[in-house]
């Protein structure tokens, strides 16, 4: 499914990064019942959330059917601009463009 080009890991997020689209993403993460992704994105599906008082939301993909934002994957955080905000945590599953939805 995702075909972008990956950043090398040791590339680090910052300021720059922020009017570039990227998402996150890791071809080899699975949920606790061994989905990947992929099939968590196919099978639980997408969801948003505003955040930081409203000035972000937040895209995520569900890894259960309770389709809780607490079990989720990260995508994105985008700000009113639609300008993404770095996200420490998932800086090396950095891939350049869109989420092909």
């Amino acid at each position: 499914m995702q075909e972008e080009q990956k950043r090398t890991s040791d590339t680090k997020l910052g300021a720059e990064w922020c009017d570039a689209p990227y998402y996150h993403w890791n071809n080899s993460f699975t949920n606790e019942d061994g989905l990947s992704l992929e099939d968590c994105y196919k099978q639980y599906g997408l969801g948003k959330k505003k955040i930081f008082n409203n000035t972000c939301t937040m895209e995520v993909i569900f890894l259960d059917k309770n389709k809780c934002f607490g079990k989720s994957w990260m995508l994105k955080i985008y700000d009113r601009r639609n300008l993404n905000v770095p996200v420490k945590l998932y800086e090396n599953d950095i891939f350049y463009g869109e989420f092909k939805y």
